[in-house]
């Protein structure tokens, strides 16, 4: 029994050397994550200006793609527009047309009726003192007159439209603005607006004045 304790008192020195050996590696283990652990905190660092290229890159990108899609939009409201507009002309211009054709019918029954007494003859047509006749004093060209529930935009347009339906057809058509009626021209320059506007090919046309 002796020797058997005597075994064991030098084993367990033994024992605490291996005990000591087998927290060694431990602390290796310890000291090796540490280690990747800043490995990998130093990649993740050197990883975020990476990363951030891209989102930087996007957001320069970012801008250039609104842009585009704002030219697109504009460009498709400008082609729908176009098409909307085009047909609004067309059915306006349809609707016009037949009013236009009343219109010109009736120009021409009144230029009849007023022509139908008559014309004088080159004597009286030529005297220098104007000559009262019924067939002269009524051989005048008819006139239209609009007022009211006339914006300007469709003033302009449709006044237009009906003064080259009218020559068309062989009538002469002279139009007058607001600006003709003005107080600074008076019915005087409201008159010769009307006679420039008739005598067009005369050359003396910057000479007519209205008394």
């Amino acid at each position: 029994m002796g020797p058997s304790a005597d075994e064991d008192c030098p084993l367990s020195p033994s024992l605490d050397d291996n005990v000591e050996g087998n927290f060694q590696p431990f602390f290796v283990f310890h000291r090796h994550a540490k280690t990747r652990r800043r490995i990998g905190m130093s990649q993740t660092r050197t990883s975020h200006p990476a990363t951030a290229t891209p989102k930087l890159e996007g957001q320069t990108a970012q801008p250039y793609h609104d842009d585009h899609l704002n030219i697109l939009k504009i460009d498709a409201f400008n082609c729908v527009w176009s098409k909307i507009d085009t047909t609004i002309k067309d059915v306006l211009r349809n609707i016009n047309l037949s009013i236009f054709n009343d219109v010109n019918t009736w120009v021409h029954e009144s230029f009849k009726a007023i022509t139908s007494c008559g014309e004088t003859g080159f004597v009286e047509a030529t005297r220098s003192y104007p000559v009262v006749a019924d067939a002269l004093s009524k051989q005048l060209f008819a006139g239209l007159l609009y007022t009211r529930n006339m914006e300007f935009v469709d003033d302009q347009l449709t006044f237009e439209e009906l003064g080259v339906h009218l020559k068309s057809h062989g009538c002469f058509v002279a139009s007058l603005s607001s600006m003709d009626f003005s107080a600074k021209n008076g019915i005087g320059g409201c008159l010769t607006s009307l006679l420039k506007q008739f005598s067009i090919n005369t050359s003396d046309v910057s000479s007519l004045i209205v008394q």
